[in-house]
């Protein structure tokens, strides 16, 4: 722990290098939840996150497999639900063009009939 700690923290805990290290580990690197681990645990996040790993609930998901779910949400273009600063920055973009007053479903209905409207209807401008 204190040499993989090292490593992290020579690298400012980067997702690269705790990517590396999660596939050295054969754990599944998530965005999320390291974001989640490191803003509780600081430089001692680490170990708390492979833990997690470690649980039954996680069993047989190795590095490899949830890489493989990763690359297919990014061709599916979902990448931005799995990443969180992106996540919340189209939230921000998203309450900005439709007003804060929605949730984060609401936000995410309108934009797609909104998107919908666009690609089925001839619309010519603003109006």
């Amino acid at each position: 722990n204190d040499c993989v700690k090292k490593i992290l923290k020579q690298k400012e805990f980067s997702w690269d290098i705790v990517d590396k290290v999660c596939q050295m580990a054969d754990i599944p690197f998530v965005p999320r939840e390291w974001e989640k681990v490191y803003e509780e645990n600081g430089e001692n996040a680490f170990p708390v996150y492979a833990n997690i790993f470690r649980t039954s609930e996680y069993e047989g998901i190795g590095w490899d497999s949830y890489y493989k779910e990763f690359l297919e949400l990014k061709n599916a273009k979902l990448i931005d639900e799995e990443l969180p600063l992106i996540r919340e920055e189209k939230f921000v973009k998203l309450r900005d063009k439709w007003g804060a007053n929605y949730d984060d479903e609401a936000l995410l209905y309108l934009e797609d009939l909104y998107n919908g409207i666009l690609m089925t209807q001839n619309v010519n401008g603003a109006l």
